[in-house]
């Protein structure tokens, strides 16, 4: 036998109606539409309301792009950076052609030449600041001819406020017995938006300076990260 009617003559005659009490009497609920679910609501006379879910978390952290070297290069250039993120967040594990433990390789932003970078660093057991440097490069270690693995952040990266840079790394000698560790914070003292960034092996103008390529050991992935 089939049930059409429930309690007090509540019909029951639709695919996917349900029955509920708004406090004074049992009343039924038509289905709602496909991927909608029932959410409790206590503006409606039943206290129910199918509803369409939220798009669901937001992506914090997005892949802007990769590159993996075939071939030695003196730089690499991510540019037409999209103008969406909180922070940019670059980490590199890349080695230089030759075996020079060189500390002069650099990071360029939107390829302006003339502004002052500002920083400070711990280096391989020895510290310093420099308060206007007056360089036209960021710069940081490379650890020869021993990959080096780097990490740099960019946060505040919006055009309201100079840019603050988080440099951390790790790299080993060519002796392998010894390693060394770097952590620069800087600012790139320019109010404007992030939408080039250059890394060189050397520093900008040494053109011969390398990063090896074609052997694995040669990648660069900038991501772009939102904080809510």
């Amino acid at each position: 036998m089939s049930v059409t009617r429930f309690g007090d003559g509540v019909p029951l005659n639709e695919k996917g109606q349900i029955v509920t009490h708004n406090g004074t009497t049992a009343i039924s609920i038509p289905v709602g539409t496909d991927g909608q679910i029932l959410t409790a609501q206590s503006s409606t006379s039943s206290g129910l309301l199918w509803a369409t879910p939220s798009a669901g978390d937001t992506q914090y952290v997005t892949l802007i792009a990769s590159t993996v070297l075939t071939a030695a290069a003196h730089s690499v250039t991510f540019s037409s950076i999209p103008a969406t993120y909180d922070e940019l967040l670059l980490i590199m594990q890349a080695k230089r052609t030759d075996t020079a433990d060189h500390v002069s390789s650099g990071i360029e932003i939107n390829s302006t030449s003339t502004t002052t970078y500002r920083f400070s660093y711990y280096n391989y057991g020895a510290d310093g600041s420099v308060t206007n440097a007056g360089t036209t490069y960021f710069p940081y270690r490379l650890g020869g001819s021993q990959p080096t693995i780097m990490e740099i952040s960019f946060p505040a990266y919006t055009s309201d406020a100079s840019k603050v840079m988080v440099y951390r790394s790790t790299f080993m000698q060519n002796s392998l017995a010894t390693s060394g560790n770097t952590f620069f914070h800087g600012v790139w003292d320019n109010t404007g938006v992030i939408d080039t960034i250059t890394i060189y092996a050397g520093a900008p103008s040494a053109t011969t300076t390398t990063f090896g390529g074609g052997n694995g050991d040669q990648y660069w992935i900038l991501y772009g990260v939102n904080w809510s």
